[in-house]
Parts: C-alpha cells; structure tokens; sequence
C-alpha cells in the first residue's frame, strides 16, 4: 500500500455497513502505519471455558462440549472455543440470573 491509498482505505473502513468501532478503525491505522498490534490470545480450552463459567462438576469439559453443539459457545479449533462467545455466554448467565 501505497501513501497515497491510505486516506482512501482509512475512509473505507469508515463506511457504517462494516459496523467498525473508532477503536478497532484505529487499531487498523496503526497496523498499516506498520506499527505493531498486539493481539490477545482469541481461544481457550474446553476446561478453561468451565472454569471460566465457574463450572465445577466432574462433567464440566463434557457440558461445554454439549454448549459446543447447540451453539451457544464458538468452537474455535479442536478442544478450543472462542473467548468472546464464553464472555457472551457468562454475560447471558449473569442478566438471567444464573451466576452471581
């Protein structure tokens, strides 16, 4: 990318359909500016994601695998489900009143 496409590709990523927050358009500026993003860890284990949700049962990997299934956590690679959907699952849990 050229100095002359930036303004155009930064007024590209500006476009309401992409939905994109000032944060994420500038973490996108600083990446093509060529400066380093530092990107968190995006999965987590089957175990990890039932500790996180606080769940202590002996089956609690099984209960996350079975979530995996129905869809209501993101499996993101084998035995791994993404960190977003457990933090939406353990928001969804907290507004009904499941966990305290």
């Amino acid at each position: 990318m050229t100095v002359e496409d930036k303004p155009i590709f930064m007024a590209f990523c500006q476009i309401p359909r992409f939905n994109l927050s000032a944060c994420q358009i500038a973490a996108i500026e600083r990446v093509v500016d060529g400066r380093e993003e530092t990107i968190g860890p995006v999965a987590m284990t089957y175990a990890d994601a039932a500790a996180a949700l606080s769940f202590t049962s002996a089956n609690s990997v099984k209960t996350i695998e079975k979530y995996v299934r129905e869809g209501k956590l993101v499996k993101a690679a084998p035995g791994r489900v993404t960190i977003e959907s457990v933090r939406a699952l353990g928001a969804g849990r907290v507004k009904e009143g499941v966990a305290a």
